[in-house]
Formats: C-alpha cells, sequence, structure tokens
C-alpha cells in the first residue's frame, strides 16, 4: 500500500509535460531518455528560446530523478509556491540534488551555476548567477536564503573609480545555511561550517579554525568544532536518543 502512495504522491508532484520537454531541451537523447530532471507542478521556465542543449551538465550516474526542481521538501513551505528559472548559462551537477518549492534560480549567459552530491535547497531561496557560484556536497540550505554574485548595478567611488560588478562565491562541503540568510558577492564559507539565522556573508572566510559557526550582519565567527549532521539516518538515530531521555542535552556518540 506505501508503494502505491508513493508512486501517487510523485504523479501529483510531477509536471509531466514540463520534465519531459526540459530533459530533451538541455540533455543528450541517451540522457533525457532516463529522464534525470524532475520538474514539480507550478514552476515557470522563462525564455525556452535561450535554453540551449548543455545548459545542465550531468557529472554524475544519469539516474532518474537526480535533479529536481520545485520540488516538495517540508510542509511547512507549503504548496502554493511556484519557483521559477531562467538558464541562459550552465548547470553542472555532481549529484542528487533537490531545489525546493518557490526557489528562483536565473544563470546569465557566460555564467555557471556548480551543483555538488547531495545538495538540499529548501525553499523560496533565490540563486542568481552572473558568473560562478560552486556549492559543495552535503550542503543543506535552508528556507527565505538568497545567493548571488553580483552587486546587480556598478558602483561609483570617490568619482573616477568603478567597483567590480562580479566576483565568484564559493560554499565548501558539510555546510548548513540556515534560514533568511544572504550570501553576496565574493563570498567564500569554508567546509564543514554552520551558519546562523539572519546572517549577511559578505567575504571570504579563510581560517585554520575546524567547524566553524558564523553568525551576525555582516558575519563573523562565533565558535568553532561544530559539525552540522546532514544525514537523515543518524537524525533519527539522535531523536530516538533525545526522545526516550528528554532531560538530556548533550549525549557522548563516540
Amino acid at each position: 500500500m506505501w508503494k502505491v502512495r508513493k508512486v501517487f504522491g510523485l504523479v501529483s508532484d510531477l509536471d509531466i509535460a514540463k520534465t519531459i520537454f526540459f530533459n530533451f531541451k538541455v540533455l543528450p537523447f541517451r540522457q533525457a531518455i532516463k529522464m534525470p530532471i524532475w520538474i514539480g507542478r507550478k514552476y515557470k521556465i522563462f525564455k525556452y528560446s535561450h535554453i540551449r542543449r548543455g545548459g545542465v551538465v550531468l557529472k554524475c550516474p544519469v539516474r532518474c530523478g537526480v535533479l529536481r526542481l520545485n520540488w516538495r521538501i517540508a510542509e511547512y513551505i507549503g504548496y502554493h509556491l511556484s519557483g521559477s528559472m531562467l538558464l541562459e548559462g550552465k548547470m553542472e551537477v555532481n549529484g542528487f540534488c533537490i531545489i525546493g518549492q518557490g526557489s528562483n534560480v536565473y544563470v546569465k549567459k557566460g555564467a555557471t551555476l556548480v551543483l555538488g552530491k547531495n545538495v538540499q535547497i529548501t525553499g523560496n531561496t533565490r540563486l542568481i548567477v552572473h558568473q560562478s557560484i560552486e556549492i559543495g556536497s552535503d550542503v543543506l540550505i535552508s528556507w527565505d536564503v538568497q545567493i548571488y554574485d553580483t552587486d546587480f548595478h556598478y558602483i561609483l567611488r570617490d568619482k573616477d573609480k568603478i567597483h567590480r560588478l562580479t566576483l565568484p562565491v564559493r560554499i565548501g562541503s558539510n555546510v548548513w545555511i540556515c534560514n533568511n540568510v544572504t550570501v553576496g558577492k565574493g563570498s567564500f564559507i569554508p567546509s564543514d561550517c554552520i551558519v546562523s539565522a539572519n546572517s549577511l556573508v559578505n567575504k571570504r572566510y579563510i581560517t585554520s579554525k575546524h567547524g566553524i559557526l558564523l553568525a551576525g550582519s555582516p558575519a563573523a565567527i562565533k565558535k568553532e568544532n561544530l559539525l552540522p549532521v546532514i544525514n537523515a539516518e543518524k537524525e533519527r538515530l539522535y531523536d530516538y536518543i533525545f526522545d526516550n531521555d528528554k532531560s538530556k542535552m548533550f549525549v557522548n556518540i563516540e
């Protein structure tokens, strides 16, 4: 029975016509026939004529549903949100990725968005790429997050100095970005990092410290030796431990 419900839920979430069209639009036939890209309902794809074959590059085993766009992840994000994509540049996918409901992705012509393995974007997030944004593996991005590599407009300083419009953004692996975070032009977030809610990340955080917590506006290193747990099996185990002894604040897992 659960398999029937799973299949019914999948069909109800999937925009079948748009999924078929988009796969054959951006992928070689031998990949497109496997339907590796799933598109959820209420998803708007702008300027189909600007999207070229090769717009999505799969650098991973080609499996059905390896990339899911406008996909339902969390019930509290809601079913009413509609996302969008304008893909004039290139999106490189290195493993299973989900971009949740209500998220907007814009990749300008000549720009590249790189997604590592096991990237999960909860929803209502903006990815705006004018040059390059690279996201590592095992990255969890919460809702209402915006990541962009541009100032959108040039800035004139002292009447004769013009700031560079774009700078690449790099996000390492095993990173958890909490809700309402802004990641701006030229930012670098190292691996094994947590970015606290409502933070502004606007520079390169180069440090020898391990497992840092970034928080504030602008963000600064507040703590270290904190590692995000981005593993559903481990989270279920920890839920069981704490549910059976609600008085515990910490548990030694070694």
